[in-house]
Parts: structure tokens; C-alpha cells; sequence
């Protein structure tokens, strides 16, 4: 639902949902349960109103999804949120790298954050203008099953990308994960089809 008229620049679009599973989906949405009352919740919106949402719904029905902590994934949320809390207290130094804490840390999780190609330069110029929130958003999610698979066919590279601390005057490094997969503003990324650089980049 995400890349569905994020900008609103569209007016009411529509959007397709299925309400059948899938043999893969299990592994995103593990919950029957929640995807049971998800697809119940969206079926009576759709009876009513010609099916359009009001945002003033949105929270009647995130309350009618998700009623209570179901025990198996409030165990995954203590424990993710207690990884990440010891994480950042002992390991999280800024600009700093090290590949092994990097590897132990993206195991703890289903996604591993990547740069499309295409948003190279944008991505090296943000930086040189110390613009890290900026530059952190040109990133997409995959899955890390994904991710395993991509970097072992040359899909995916880890990059490094060098600009000046404007407070410091140091020259600082910053690893990336640089996707070759085409990315459009309008469906995201399309991990079926390859980019093709005509640029030469700045990253080392």
C-alpha cells in the first residue's frame, strides 16, 4: 500500500488486494490470523463509500486487525527490539565499519537495505553535503533471502563512497549496497529487470 499514490498527486486511485495466499507470502505475512481480519476489514470498506478510505478509519481498523499482541510475535518484537536497543548502546558508532558487526546485525533481520543504481550520483552528492537522511531514504528494502541470493549472482555490490564531514573538514567513507536492478518511482524496484549505467559513477 505503500507505493500506492504516496504523493497524493492522483486523486483516489484504486488498489488491487488478494484476498487468496500464496505459497510464498508466508514468509512476510506469517499471521493468519491477522491476515484474516485484514482482508475482512478491507472487504466491508468496500461495501461501503464506493470502497474509498477515509485516513480518519485507518485507526478503527489497524484496532480491528491487531486486537491484541498475539504471543509469537510479541516474542519477535521483544526480542528484535532488545538486539537493536543492545546494538546501538555497544556497537552503533557512526561512519565507522565493520564488516562483521554489519553481517551480525543484518541477521537479526528479514531485510537488508539497498541502493538502486540509478540513484548513484544523488546518493554521493547528498553526502557531500552531509545530507545522511537524505541519502539513507534513496534506499529500498529486500528481503534478506533476496539480498543472499543477488550478491551471490553479482546482482548486488558493496560499494564505497567518500565524502568531506563539513564539521570536521575529515574525509569520511561510507559503504553501500548498490542494487543493479532497474528502479521506477512507480512500482519500486523491479528485481526481473537490470539497469543499465551509462554514467560513470563516483564510488570507489
Amino acid at each position: 500500500f505503500g507505493r500506492v499514490n504516496r504523493k497524493r498527486e492522483k486523486g483516489v486511485c484504486n488498489c488491487f488486494v488478494f484476498n487468496k495466499r500464496n505459497d510464498s507470502d508466508k514468509f512476510i505475512y506469517r499471521n493468519e490470523d491477522v491476515i484474516t481480519r485484514t482482508i475482512q476489514a478491507l472487504q466491508e470498506k468496500e461495501t461501503q463509500n464506493s470502497g474509498i478510505i477515509k485516513e480518519t478509519e485507518l485507526q478503527q481498523m489497524i484496532d480491528f486487525v491487531y486486537p491484541n499482541w498475539d504471543k509469537d510475535d510479541k516474542d519477535e518484537f521483544d526480542k528484535i527490539t532488545s538486539l537493536l536497543d543492545n546494538f546501538i548502546e555497544n556497537e552503533m558508532k557512526p561512519f565507522i565499519y565493520n564488516e562483521k558487526q554489519e553481517e551480525d546485525f543484518y541477521e537479526q533481520f528479514d531485510g537488508v537495505k539497498v541502493l538502486p543504481l540509478k540513484f548513484f550520483g544523488e546518493y554521493q552528492t547528498l553526502l557531500e553535503q552531509n545530507k545522511f537522511i537524505k541519502a539513507e531514504n534513496l534506499k529500498v528494502q529486500i528481503s534478506s533471502k533476496r539480498f543472499n541470493a543477488l550478491i551471490h549472482k553479482d546482482g548486488v555490490d558493496v560499494k564505497t563512497a567518500e565524502f568531506e564531514s563539513i564539521g570536521t573538514h575529515k574525509i569520511l567513507e561510507q559503504k553501500v549496497f548498490v542494487i543493479n536492478k532497474k528502479y521506477d518511482s512507480e512500482i519500486g524496484l523491479q528485481l526481473d529487470v537490470e539497469e543499465s549505467s551509462s554514467k560513470e559513477n563516483r564510488f570507489l
